[in-house]
């Protein structure tokens, strides 16, 4: 098991349990670059059972363009990334990858092969200079609970600068 109470600044953060593995992140996972021109770096956390807990900030944002998050596995769970069973998400994490001045927002995806519970923010916004939204995927291959939308707006107003996509991929849907 691995919890994560600190807080962790880096390019690429990678954080993944052993078999039958819970990894926890309760800290700070900030792969961030506010520099002119440099887009935001790569968050992974991957385990069997993963948990976002509350206060926790996964921060991939750059100045020229969001970078990528990936919780529990990759797009569609397909890839090399391993796949989490159940993902929790606590209403007071946040998960970003924003682009802070002009350029795209980045990726987010939360993945579950059983069970993904997405009750925090998830943003991936373009830059308030233009920029197109980002793209969120949320996703629980057998069920899927999500308290809100993702932040996929392109912040500019520029004509032509457009929000994002997010891709929701549960079993079953009831709206």
């Amino acid at each position: 098991a691995i919890r994560n109470t600190g807080s962790i600044a880096a390019g690429e953060i990678h954080i993944e349990g052993g078999d039958q593995g819970l990894v926890e992140i309760e800290g700070v996972l900030d792969a961030s670059d506010r520099r002119e021109d440099d887009l935001g770096g790569e968050i992974a956390v991957l385990g069997d059972f993963i948990a976002i807990e509350d206060g926790a900030l996964l921060d991939a944002s750059g100045a020229a363009g969001g970078g990528r998050i990936r919780v529990g596995g990759d797009l569609g769970g397909l890839g090399d990334l391993r796949r989490a069973r159940g993902t929790f998400v606590h209403r007071n994490a946040r998960l970003q990858a924003d682009a802070t001045e002009q350029g795209d927002g980045g990726q987010i995806i939360v993945w579950a092969d059983e069970i993904a519970q997405i009750y925090g923010t998830l943003s991936a916004t373009g830059g308030p200079m233009g920029g197109f939204g980002g793209f969120a995927e949320t996703s629980g291959r057998h069920w899927l609970d999500i308290a809100a939308a993702p932040d996929l707006r392109a912040l500019s107003g520029r004509p032509g600068d457009s929000g994002g996509q997010w891709l929701i991929d549960p079993n079953n849907i009831t709206i």
